[in-house]
């Protein structure tokens, strides 16, 4: 923390499909509709004990990847094709995602012996930017607990191209979700505020307040802001013998691309 804060910010970055998408858009909305999902618990994620049936499925694959989508993008489909290798009936109780953004059903549920169906999977990045990853997971009648096998999506998707409806308020290139914060008077704390860059240079912000004084400090991470990434402003305060009373300052930036007197954030001690 800097009494007199020298402060900069953040980067995200673009993206690309994947080879593995086979599957088109033809049947999104039958397959939101149809699909047979639901939202897991954190214990059933991390690496689940898989059920006898494991061993009876095959799959072509269990892994695509999913690049060059932006929030932007439309939802996008893909396949995971699966066979019965073993010598009786199996079948598919139902699909499990650990993301409502990943709706998946199977072409049919009873697999003879050799017997090959098709798993669509359909994934929506809306809401979902950043680098992660997505997992279907497969039950059948041996276990409606554990699944038999689980399929997995990595994604690389961009940031949204307009954010202005996120971050309303326009301070030169900086835009922020709010550009004020309070504090109760006597009472240590601290404020997060998130920032984006929506120019084409990076951003460096410095604070030109002389006037904050050693009870407010900020810092900003990262300390670089590039074009189209995010990141955050801290603002802390502690209570001070000097200020005893409610007052508000002004922190104000440079280099947001604005004049300083237009890129402030006033801070309250109430």
């Amino acid at each position: 923390m800097l009494s007199r804060p020298f402060i900069k910010c953040l980067s995200c970055s673009g993206l690309l499909t994947a080879a593995a998408i086979t599957c088109s858009l033809f049947a999104a909305s039958q397959v939101l509709l149809s699909a047979q999902i639901r939202i897991l618990p954190r214990q059933e994620l991390d690496g689940p004990v898989l059920n006898a049936d494991s061993s009876s499925l095959s799959f072509d694959r269990i892994r695509v990847e999913v690049k060059g989508l932006s929030e932007d993008s439309a939802p996008v489909g893909f396949d995971f094709p699966l066979s019965n290798c073993s010598e009786r009936k199996l079948r598919v109780t139902r699909l499990g995602s650990s993301c409502g953004c990943v709706t998946a059903r199977i072409s049919k549920h009873e697999l003879a012996p050799g017997e090959e169906a098709v798993i669509s999977a359909i994934y929506n990045p809306k809401g979902h930017p950043g680098k992660f990853q997505r997992r279907i997971f497969v039950y059948t009648e041996a276990s409606d607990e554990l699944p038999a096998a689980v399929l997995y999506m990595d994604a690389d998707v961009a940031w949204k191209e307009d954010r202005s409806t996120e971050f309303p308020f326009n301070l030169g290139n900086l835009r922020l979700r709010r550009t004020a914060v309070s504090f109760d008077l006597g009472k240590a704390d601290k404020v997060q505020l998130r920032c984006y860059n929506a120019g084409t240079a990076s951003i460096s912000l410095e604070s030109e307040q002389p006037f904050l004084g050693p009870a407010i400090s900020a810092s900003l991470t990262p300390a670089v802001l590039e074009p189209s990434q995010e990141g955050e402003i801290e603002i802390e305060y502690k209570p001070d013998a000097e200020y005893e009373s409610k007052s508000w300052y002004l922190l104000m930036l440079k280099g947001t691309g604005a004049r300083p007197s237009e890129s402030s954030i006033k801070i309250e001690i109430q």
